[in-house]
């Protein structure tokens, strides 16, 4: 990437947008999900036992995700001296500011400097990459060191096609650098993403390259960063082998979450809004466009195509799993957008620019009324101040009555319109990942109910006959011994345990201290509660 002639002031401009979307208010809201939990709660313990090998959740070994996540979330919070989540946010953030530079030199070097801006317009503008990026998976690392692999086997081929041997070679061996990291990300499954790419970019056309030094010199680097922590485990953890192809070939098989083989059909679409309905110019493109612009976006069709058929064939489906495919759908949005914006003015398609405008007018009508509704009903049990529900439907309803207004100015300002609209769309997509959402999901934080235990309980002895979420764990911060029923209690136990409602407590002579005001759960059942027994 040569940066003089890659960093424009149109870039420049979208990378500003990049770091304020993905890097603000990273510590809001606090972690709800056991997915998050996960990996906060295992990097705590880990910086916590100072065993920077073998990841662990309370008792249990957690092998079923490689550490890197783990690993940069503990640094990061022995550097700063503090647990804030914002931290263990950080990197995947950084992933997704590191995304846009890619996904717009990829588009530069695939179909022009028009695509590459109009990419990372969309790419800082659709709500799921935002999203995800600001959360502590693994699955932004997966999605950024897949896109700088592809970034890097383009490059490469770039290179030797002009005869650059040493750009060449060193663009390969960043390509299995960012395998092997990848590989301590999220396992296996980043081989399985690189083939799509590869298979994709020389099914389109390519011809295959040819073995170089540079790959050779990749294969040992790839070697010396990804075999050394599955070689420590496997010395230290006997039968981490079998867990690990048990995990790797389970999830073709489990049924954790089944669904139906076409369940991502529908949900592609969804994860590309606001942009869902630029799909349709893209089609006609591929149906009807110039040869060698068909023949280029086959690329992107193919490397997404290979993705959604590998994993429909998984009966585990999660939305987290198309990430890393929506950098093609990106350049391929990007790529279409752009062909129609390049247009003379006095050629430009009415049908391209209505399309464009009526459908971001009619998205931000209705997700501005959805989410009004939706916090309104939500802000009886903790949904926020009222400027909460009615700044994102006002703002939602503005931004659609300027849109349609421009419909009369579309011939002479299709471009203007597109920037408008883009503009709007990141400011809605900020608005509801760094404000609203964090408002509606305030009241199902395990955080408060946490630290309340941990004062009541400071160094006495903690059990649990209750199974305890992996976000409850973060905040709680020390150690829980955790039982299947109160029968498992050391016999004469005396000091503080947690259970889910009072009537057994009571009933087994604890006296309760504190309960969860957290919502009740989907079976309706009581909350958690702390109790405390000086005598059996």
């Amino acid at each position: 990437m040569n940066p003089r002639r890659f960093l424009t002031h149109r870039r420049a401009i979208i990378l500003l947008v990049a770091g304020f979307e993905f890097l603000t208010r990273l510590g809001s809201p606090d972690i709800t999900s056991p997915h998050e939990g996960r990996v906060a709660a295992t990097a705590r313990e880990m910086l916590l036992s100072d065993d920077w090998v073998v990841p662990r959740l309370g008792s249990d070994v957690r092998l079923a995700k490689p550490p890197l996540p783990y690993w940069t979330a503990a640094v990061l919070w022995r550097l700063s001296r503090s647990f804030d989540v914002a931290w263990a946010r950080l990197v995947p953030a950084l992933c997704g500011v590191l995304g846009v530079l890619l996904v717009m030199d990829l588009a530069r070097r695939l179909f022009g400097d028009a695509a590459a801006d109009v990419s990372g317009i969309i790419w800082v503008s659709t709500r799921f990459i935002v999203e995800e990026h600001r959360k502590a998976m693994a699955d932004p690392y997966l999605a950024a060191l897949v896109l700088l692999a592809a970034w890097a086997w383009v490059a490469a081929d770039d290179a030797l096609g002009e005869a650059r041997r040493r750009s060449g070679a060193a663009h390969a061996c960043l390509f299995w650098l960012a395998l092997a990291l990848g590989g301590l990300a999220k396992g296996p499954v980043v081989l399985i993403h690189a083939a799509f790419f590869v298979c994709a970019y020389h099914g389109a056309g390519r011809r295959w390259p040819r073995p170089t030094w540079g790959h050779a010199i990749g294969i040992l680097v790839f070697a010396i960063v990804a075999l050394p922590w599955p070689l420590a485990v496997i010395q230290r953890v006997p039968g981490a082998l079998d867990l690990w192809a048990t995990e790797s070939v389970g999830q073709m098989t489990s049924e954790r979450n089944p669904r139906t083989w076409w369940y991502y059909l529908p949900q592609l679409p969804y994860v590309l809004l606001p942009w869902t309905a630029l799909l349709l110019p893209v089609g006609a493109l591929m149906a009807r466009g110039p040869p060698e612009l068909r023949r280029r976006l086959a690329f992107p069709v193919l490397w997404v195509s290979l993705g959604i058929v590998f994993f429909s064939i998984s009966k585990t489906k999660k939305d987290a799993y198309l990430l890393p495919l929506l950098s093609p759908c990106v350049l391929l949005l990007g790529a279409g957008v752009a062909h129609f914006l390049e247009f003379d003015p006095a050629r430009n398609p009415r049908w391209f620019g209505r399309l464009l405008i009526a459908h971001v007018a009619a998205g931000f009508l209705g997700a501005g009324a959805m989410l009004g509704l939706y916090l309104w009903l939500d802000r009886g049990s903790g949904g926020g101040p009222r400027w909460v529900w009615v700044a994102p439907l006002a703002v939602t309803t503005s931004a659609a009555a300027v849109a349609v207004w421009s419909l009369r100015r579309v011939r002479r300002s299709t471009r203007s319109i597109f920037l408008a609209a883009a503009v709007l769309a990141a400011a809605c997509v900020h608005l509801n990942v760094a404000w609203i959402d964090p408002a509606r999901r305030a009241a199902d934080s395990p955080r408060p109910f946490a630290e309340a235990v941990r004062a009541a309980v400071r160094d006495g002895p903690l059990h649990s006959v209750e199974k305890l979420g992996e976000a409850f764990l973060f905040y709680l911060g020390r150690p829980v011994v955790i039982h299947l029923r109160f029968e498992e209690l050391p016999a004469g136990y005396r000091g503080f345990v947690i259970a889910r409602g009072s009537a057994d407590l009571e009933a087994h002579g604890f006296t309760v201290v504190v309960e969860d005001a957290r919502k009740a759960g989907e079976d309706g059942g009581p909350g958690l509660v702390l109790a405390w027994r000086a005598a059996p």
